[in-house]
């Protein structure tokens, strides 16, 4: 509207000067005028000079006077360009201020909403990275538990390993003293039955065909020296009886052979029961080597199972925290990347976002400097 009005005038003016310029309206002019009224009159040309040096003023007294401003004031005090190349000028820099200010206002709205997000999905990253290595943490624990339980049991089977062969050894050991016993109580009795009968076919012998007193007391201190020998034998074998001396030099002969006889005949009973208690002692102590035997392998058995599935669960442990490490190693490489992606967006944002009031604050100083200085250009008294 004040444009329009402006250039109404400004053509009224135009016209007017020209017509007071024309040499036949100027030598009338100067005969019925006076010449100081003449000069005020004409003095309506130097009324551009004082719109410049009014718009000039209004740029100067600018909160802000950024380089767009100073190309303004230039173009003002340059003198050579026309208003309408200034007003063409000031309507084109409020054009590219509120351009400016948009894409601002669009950036900041952007940054601040990747911002945000960026940092929600740094805190869920490393958040995920803390529970991670807290799970890696926990397994590996139970992993170094798993591995002492499973190191007990290998080492308790040993133990039992060696328990086993002891007692087999020593079972052999003893089975071995019983047989060599057994043997020898065997060969006893049987040095027995061949006494027995050799004094069986000497006594039946004398009573037959009597012999001298000498002969027969020969033959029964003979008699008698053997069975002290046996009973010698006998001791050794059983220390708990004492020998039994059997004195035969005053008998008849045929109580001294029957007193021999029952002499062998109760070494014989004892080497018998001898030999019944070794063999059920023998028999007693392979039974109870047998059980302890498979007491031993039952236990062995147990202890290895436990064992084997000790291992089975710390591999499938082991498998597990190797996928959460791998998952720990792709966490930290997103972590990574989303702390560059980070970076960046402050590298990008941080300094409109520090200065986003401060610019603003500049463009609407700079939009109100100008649009004053267009209208002052344009007819606008601002004196």
């Amino acid at each position: 509207m004040y444009k329009k009005q402006m250039s109404v005038e400004l053509a009224s003016l135009t016209d007017t000067i020209k017509i007071l310029n024309d040499d036949d309206a100027l030598a009338l002019m100067k005969k019925t005028l006076p010449a100081a009224s003449s000069a005020s009159f004409l003095q309506l040309a130097s009324t551009k000079k004082d719109v410049r040096s009014t718009a000039i003023r209004v740029l100067k007294k600018a909160g802000h006077k950024g380089h767009r401003l100073n190309s303004i004031l230039l173009a003002l005090q340059g003198k050579k360009k026309g208003f309408d190349v200034v007003i063409e000028k000031c309507s084109g820099l409020m054009t590219l201020l509120q351009k400016e200010q948009a894409e601002d206002d669009d950036k900041k709205v952007f940054c601040e909403k990747e911002l945000d997000k960026t940092e929600d999905e740094k805190k869920t990253t490393e958040r995920g990275i803390a529970d991670v290595k807290t799970v890696i943490g926990e397994a590996e624990d139970t992993l170094e538990a798993i591995s002492k339980e499973i190191e007990g049991g290998l080492a308790g089977i040993k133990v039992l390993d060696g328990e086993v062969d002891e007692q087999t050894n020593m079972r052999k050991t003893e089975h071995k003293a019983v047989q060599e016993e057994l043997a020898e109580a065997n060969a006893a009795k049987s040095l027995l039955e061949m006494a027995k009968s050799r004094l069986g076919k000497f006594y039946s012998k004398t009573e037959e065909k009597p012999e001298p007193e000498a002969a027969i007391q020969t033959d029964d201190d003979e008699a008698e020296s053997f069975v002290q020998l046996k009973m010698t034998s006998r001791s050794r074998m059983h220390a708990k009886e004492a020998p039994v001396m059997a004195d035969l030099k005053h008998k008849k002969k045929s109580e001294a052979a029957s007193g021999v006889v029952e002499m062998l005949n109760v070494l014989k009973e004892d080497l018998t029961k001898n030999v019944a208690e070794l063999e059920t002692q023998e028999e007693n102590d392979q039974k109870d080597y047998e059980e302890s035997m498979a007491e031993s392998a039952s236990k062995r058995a147990l202890n290895a199972r436990a064992v084997a599935d000790k291992e089975a669960q710390k591999a499938d442990l082991e498998a597990k925290v190797h996928k959460v490490k791998e998952k720990l190693r792709a966490s930290n490489t997103d972590l990574m990347e989303t702390m560059e992606e980070l970076m960046g967006l402050h590298k990008d944002c941080d300094f409109l976002l520090k200065n986003f009031d401060i610019r603003k604050k500049a463009r609407e100083d700079e939009g109100e400097a100008i649009s004053k200085a267009k209208a002052v250009l344009a007819g606008a008294d601002y004196k």
